[in-house]
């Protein structure tokens, strides 16, 4: 692939690319602005153009084009744009490349224009990192600059080196193959070692690929048994590293998906975990490391209650007979709007009716098990729970229905089976339900017939039963999402390697004014402070002034104390003088919606206007107008970019809609003879010859009634409606060999088995197709929602006080980097678990500043942090 020079000069000597400080880092170097405009139109006919030559000479200038970019967002959804060949032409210039000074001349100068400062933004992240991860995925790429790290990287710029690591960084954190790749861990290690690179992001892409991972060493240790813990950890298993106890054992966190497999919990061992004592750590890195313990101990909190909601359910929690009965893709709230794949699951109501309105079973967001016989469970949630329609959805005569979304491949091609085989049924079910339901109570006669033939349908169905298995995954799921996202811990020397710094935060200034009301403004020194003289001039007392000195003075600082000790008075005291003595934005994290109001409410009393809550769960009138939504309903709408890109993404999604639901009908429509014959050879050409009518050389035919011939479509019509062969089709089938399988042998049931087997065969193209557009739909979901966090920055433009729940500041986690506050306070931080602490922070980044400051003010003697799993308790090894 690599066997042509790019013409136009090195890039140390000619500099075709140029390498000055702009964008990111990296000038355009304009000039000549004549030139300039033609490489740019030239950059455009190409990449528009599929049918345009390109040359060797090319490269140069098409590198040149993207520099006279002024902006880089516009050159990346040229790039992007699905009508357009901008990854086609990427690889045609990543295929002129040859010896190591193309590394410098073409790779580099690609890299600098697309990654930026300004792509790397929410808005843009998305297309990045589809551009990004089409460079990656060019073949032959990774294996040439592997090859070049390992004999010339001291030949390389410090510019081409950071951006060669930023990419693969990129292409690490969003790519399950670019973690996976030894050829990455080859340039990462090489770049280390030579210690060239900048050694943030360097560190942060090792981490990422867990370029040190080890398996923990078996043997030394004994088994712990107490009276409340009897098997406080399985240590053998605990040092046996992950990767094969199934599907979902993965070394690297990242790689695990959220939801559990089918094979996970089919498994009958127990998950690996790190032990407290970190004798069976993986990585070295301590803030990997970090990421990864609190991540896998939150997650087995969330599947350890699953397991057991699955093993052990109540009653009330179990629904029998559920049948997938179809699948969909519209929106069932709004016609207008657009949707991802879910199945209609449909199940038995119990003998009891159920007020849907009043019972909160099967809750949006909430995960269900469903387990056919002894095979493990297959995991869902549930994404339309209707209770107002009447005669459909949880109101349905044939019993109530659900929106189901699966999250993983073999499960959608499982349950699409199941919606096919079901289908063909459901129909004459829900009619002869809704006649029943309609009939008089005294018809007992007719109730009764419809009854057993209900009973004589719903045998023919394939069916689960379906267990609610976790109502709280959805508050889970932000906090786990975004340790996944993380690459570092801010504040790291003092939380992840335990050697904090005698400095204080540096955004403050030496000298500090308290509030006029109640303080007079006085001064406090925080370089020189006094205790006494601050007991003396306020109403402090001696603890509370400590605190507030300690609060002020350390970059991570804990205030606590037993109820009534005034934490929140000082909490909100050290928060206001923060806000009136430097320009940086203050999160205010809680665990509850009651306690955020509460802090929320404190500085409302303290004259703090510039706020806003995150969220739509406040119980305080006062604060519902400083919701964010509540507020962005009074900001002007703009028509910048952000609501151009939320345009162009709600098109690709509802593209989407429309290909899903035409794949759907193509899947859940009756096989047709037509379709049969010509795929024949795709399952046994004799078994066509079953409706194959007779033919005769006088001339004679087989007619129907009306005298209209019978041909094979009629025949196999005939068949797949229950009916018996024809006597004249007998008599000629059974002259077949012994070999012959005679189809009209077949009872009902059989047959429609044989129907829905020879459809996964047709259709297996089909729903792989059906599954890639799903993919595409949830990646364009994540997009409009990183697109709709960028439009609702502009609410936090002048924000001083930003507040949400812990959960809350994870799924608003790309919408706060944006904002970057500088100073995180955790009230009631005695409840909250280190994870959503660590999600609540910012890492420093191209587009965002790393958290300054963390105060952290709770009494764990008081509230102590929920943890649902009794064995991820206090008293075990692993915690």
């Amino acid at each position: 692939m690599f066997g042509h020079r790019a013409v136009g000069g090195s890039g140390r000597n000619g500099n075709v690319a140029g390498r000055g400080r702009g964008n990111r880092g990296y000038s355009a170097g304009r000039g000549g602005g004549t030139q300039h405009s033609w490489q740019r139109k030239m950059v455009t006919k190409l990449i528009k153009d599929e049918k345009a030559e390109f040359r060797t000479r090319d490269v140069a200038h098409f590198i040149e084009g993207m520099r006279s970019f002024d902006s880089k967002p516009e050159l990346l959804a040229l790039l992007d744009h699905n009508c357009h060949h901008g990854t086609r032409r990427l690889r045609d210039c990543l295929a002129m490349i040859d010896g190591p000074d193309s590394v410098d001349d073409i790779v580099a100068p690609l890299l600098m224009n697309i990654i930026t400062a300004e792509t790397g933004r929410p808005l843009y992240k998305a297309p990045r990192d589809r551009v990004v991860n089409s460079i990656f995925t060019t073949p032959g790429v990774v294996e040439y600059l592997a090859t070049v790290w390992t004999g010339t990287i001291d030949h390389l710029s410090r510019q081409t080196i950071d951006i060669v690591c930023e990419f693969l960084l990129i292409a690490a954190m969003s790519s399950v193959e670019a973690r996976q790749s030894e050829h990455v861990k080859m340039i990462a290690g090489g770049i280390r070692d030579a210690e060239t690179g900048d050694a943030q992001i360097v560190r942060r892409l090792c981490a990422v690929i867990q370029l040190d991972a080890a398996a923990p060493e078996e043997g030394g240790i004994e088994q712990v048994e107490t009276e409340a813990v009897r098997t406080a950890a399985c240590w053998g298993n605990d040092l046996i590293a992950p990767g094969e106890r199934h599907d979902n054992d993965h070394k690297n966190y990242r790689d695990i998906s959220l939801v559990p497999t089918q094979q996970e919990l089919g498994f009958e061992g127990r998950s690996w975990l790190p032990l407290a004592s970190g004798e069976n750590a993986l990585v070295a890195d301590a803030e990997e490391r970090m990421l990864d313990r609190n991540f896998r101990l939150l997650r087995e909190d969330a599947v350890a209650v699953m397991r057991e909601n699955i093993a052990n359910p109540r009653p009330s929690k179990v629904w029998s007979n559920a049948r997938i009965i179809g699948a969909s893709c519209k929106d069932a709230f709004n016609p207008r709007g657009t949707s991802p794949l879910y199945f209609l699951a449909q199940f038995d109501m119990p003998a009891r009716r159920i007020e849907w309105k009043l019972r909160r079973s099967l809750p949006k967001d909430g995960l269900v098990a469903l387990r056919r016989g002894d095979e493990a469970p297959m995991m869902a949630a549930v994404y339309v729970r209707k209770d107002d329609d009447k005669n459909a959805w949880l109101n349905a005569p044939g019993g109530p229905v659900v929106g189901l979304v699966f999250h993983h491949d073999v499960d959608i091609e499982r349950v699409l089976g199941d919606a096919a085989a079901n289908i063909s049924i459901s129909g004459e079910y829900e009619r002869r339900a809704e006649r029943l339901h309609s009939l008089d109570a005294n018809d007992m006669n007719t109730r009764a017939r419809l009854s057993e033939e209900l009973q004589l349908l719903k045998a023919n169905f394939r069916t689960f039963t379906m267990t609610e298995s976790s109502d709280s995954f959805f508050s889970y799921k932000p906090v786990l999402q975004s340790l996944q996202a993380m690459a570092s811990v801010p504040l790291a020397n003092d939380i992840a390697h335990l050697a904090p710094t005698a400095e204080r935060p540096a955004y403050l200034p030496s000298t500090v004014r308290m509030p006029e009301e109640g303080f007079d403004g006085i001064e406090c020194n925080l370089d020189d402070w006094s205790n006494d003289a601050i007991v003396n001039a306020t109403t402090l007392d001696a603890s509370q002034a400590n605190a507030l000195r300690l609060a002020l003075t350390q970059r991570v600082a804990l205030i606590q104390g037993p109820p009534g000790t005034g934490k929140t008075f000082i909490g909100g005291l050290v928060a206001k003088m923060i806000r009136d003595n430097s320009d940086e934005s203050i999160l205010c994290v809680c665990y509850t919606n009651h306690a955020l109001d509460q802090f929320l409410e404190h500085m409302l009393d303290k004259g703090e206007r510039k706020l806003v809550r995150i969220g739509g769960r406040t119980k305080s009138e006062e604060l519902k107008r400083y919701e964010l939504k509540a507020l962005a309903r009074t900001k002007e709408r703009s028509t910048g970019d952000a609501e151009y890109r939320m345009r162009v993404v709600i098109a690709k999604m509802h593209r989407c809609n429309e290909e899903m639901s035409e794949l759907l009908d193509t899947l859940q429509s009756p096989l047709e003879w037509n379709t049969l014959n010509e795929m024949n050879y795709m399952i046994d050409a004799y078994l066509c010859s079953n409706f194959q009518p007779s033919s005769s050389d006088d001339g004679f035919r087989v007619v129907g009634r009306r005298n209209k011939a019978i041909d094979s479509e009629t025949l196999f019509k005939m068949w797949r409606s229950g009916n018996d062969c024809p006597l004249w089709l007998n008599e000629r089938l059974s002259w077949e060999d012994e070999d012959f399988v005679n189809v009209w042998l077949l009872t009902p049931q059989e047959r429609l088995a044989l129907l829905n087997e020879w459809k996964q065969i047709l259709y297996q193209e089909t729903t792989g197709s059906l599954g890639e557009v799903a993919r595409q739909y949830q990646e364009l979901s994540k997009e409009k929602d990183m697109v709709s966090r960028e439009i609702d920055s502009r609410i936090l433009t002048e924000a001083r006080v930003i507040g949400a729940t812990t959960t809350g500041a994870a799924k608003y986690k790309d919408l706060l980097s944006i904002k970057s506050a500088g100073v995180v306070i955790v009230e009631e931080a005695g409840e909250v678990l280190e994870p959503h602490v660590l999600s609540s922070l910012t890492e420093g980044s191209t587009h965002s500043d790393e958290t300054k400051h963390l105060i952290l003010i709770g009494d764990h003697k008081q509230l102590r942090p929920k943890v649902e799993s009794y064995e991820l308790t206090k008293g075990n090894p692993l915690t």
